[in-house]
């Protein structure tokens, strides 16, 4: 019987993951879930803070250190020598619940990114697309806007980051995107 224990969105040097913890059977006594992909964790050593420890994912050997584990403030995570920053989002959310207060109800302006090959735009967050404000062969100025991306419930416009003409739409309304998923193309 598989039981969820927990649920986290954190960030790990800055890009946003949904972590969920479940308990599995006596094989598998730990089941972690990652942006939607599962992985079968076995600890090893004893684990401590502030204690090397050794744990197998899915299998595979890694070598875990972390100092102290802070849901209010950033943490460092030692895998396998590399060093890796997470933030649970919770505590960002509540700064950024406290400043949305404080700002009127207008969406924010968010400049999308646009990469070097074939002018693709892409999103700069995960989210959902709730508004296409634009169509295959309209003209768009630099800061036009593009459609509107609802984000941790905040609606972010995305902007157009130069001129040109709307080569194609790659999502519609209501569509999930990830971030750096291509949204549109100007060309």
């Amino acid at each position: 019987m598989v039981r969820k224990l927990k649920e986290y969105n954190i960030l790990v040097d800055g890009r946003s993951h949904r972590v969920k913890l479940t308990k599995g059977d006596e094989e598998s006594p730990l089941l972690v879930e990652v942006d939607e992909k599962t992985y079968d964790v076995k600890v090893q050593d004893e684990f401590n803070c502030g204690k090397p420890a050794s744990i197998k994912v899915s299998g595979k050997l890694y070598k875990i250190e972390l100092e102290e584990v802070n849901k209010s403030k950033p943490f460092q995570v030692k895998v396998n020598g590399r060093l890796y920053r997470v933030e649970y989002e919770a505590s960002r959310r509540l700064c950024q619940e406290t400043i949305e207060t404080a700002l009127s109800a207008a969406p924010r302006k968010s400049t999308s990114r646009l990469t070097e090959d074939r002018g693709v735009v892409t999103a700069l967050m995960p989210g959902r697309v709730v508004t296409l404000k634009v169509n295959v062969g309209d003209s768009v100025k630099d800061g036009d806007a593009l459609c509107v991306l609802e984000a941790m419930k905040m609606e972010n416009e995305i902007v157009a980051p130069t001129a040109g003409v709307i080569k194609e739409v790659m999502v519609t309304e209501g569509a999930s995107v990830s971030r750096g998923e291509p949204l549109m193309i100007i060309e």
